[in-house]
């Protein structure tokens, strides 16, 4: 029996007699990305301009690859100690951060959004980090992922220190970074090595695409009650809702249960598909 307190992680290698199933920290986890959707989705909706749009998108990609990452290490790695318990929870205060300073980014002031986000991509590293330290299994895939957090954390903790207006040059190389990482050769040979329990991943993906639609009922139902009862206010209401179902329904049955073909760059299409999606 292992101890709750303190025990190493154990490197996650699929087969049908080894099934990854979503935990429940995960599922807690996923609370806080629904508190930050509904604040970003409060931001947007005073400003649903184009640029807008864009800006509303780029602080949704920062607390999508956090989430990623997080969800990515899961796959990867089973531990669920007193260590690793705290460092999640201190990530959910980080995240939690990021969507209360959000519009305060937005708005040229983007001091105690950088030094949240970049500490939430340090936490990222320290989970790999001590994935490589404690299991010698994949311990250059740990290695390499670490690395590539670490990077991100730092160009975003210097942007924090150096306030200038070349600072969004660093969050887009920082970003960069990140978001190309499973697409470089080292990356994809060790995935070739080690590969993902992709049921797992389906599984995390789906109850993300469900939290974010979920967002738009509560968008859309919130809205509604603070609106005069016109026929026509609720004709677009329920247009809105239809389409959220409709979206539901191709996704659940012709993405989220489909068999995933193991080809080149298929899965990591797959991967980041999800970005316009949600």
């Amino acid at each position: 029996m292992r101890n709750r307190w303190f025990h190493k992680p154990l490197f996650h290698i699929h087969h049908e007699k080894n099934e990854k199933k979503v935990g429940w920290l995960e599922l807690f986890y996923d609370l806080i990305f629904v508190a930050s959707f509904i604040q970003l989705g409060n931001g947007l909706s005073k400003d649903i301009s184009l640029g807008g749009f864009f800006q509303f998108s780029g602080v949704f990609l920062t607390l999508w690859l956090v989430w990623t990452g997080f969800t990515v290490y899961s796959n990867r790695f089973t531990v669920d100690d007193f260590l690793h318990r705290v460092l999640a929870f201190i990530q959910m205060f980080m995240v939690g951060g990021m969507a209360l300073s959000a519009p305060l980014f937005l708005k040229g002031d983007s001091l105690f959004f950088t030094l949240t986000y970049a500490s939430a991509q340090a936490i990222l590293a320290v989970f790999f980090y001590r994935a490589h330290w404690q299991q010698k299994l994949a311990h250059n895939y740990s290695l390499y992922w670490g690395n590539i957090f670490a990077a991100g954390s730092v160009l975003w903790f210097i942007t924090s220190i150096f306030n200038t207006q070349y600072n969004w040059i660093f969050w887009a190389a920082a970003t960069v970074l990140v978001i190309s990482a499973p697409l470089n050769k080292r990356s994809r040979r060790l995935e070739e090595l080690y590969p993902m329990d992709h049921e797992h991943m389906s599984e995390r993906f789906g109850l993300l695409t469900i939290i974010v639609l979920g967002e738009s009922f509560v968008k859309v139902l919130s809205s509604l009650s603070e609106t005069a009862a016109f026929a026509t206010v609720f004709l677009q209401a329920s247009v809105t809702l239809l389409l959220i179902c409709s979206i539901w329904w191709i996704y659940f049955d012709d993405v989220a249960d489909s068999e995933l073909e193991q080809e080149k760059f298929k899965p990591i299409i797959w991967f980041f598909s999800h970005i316009p999606l949600q």
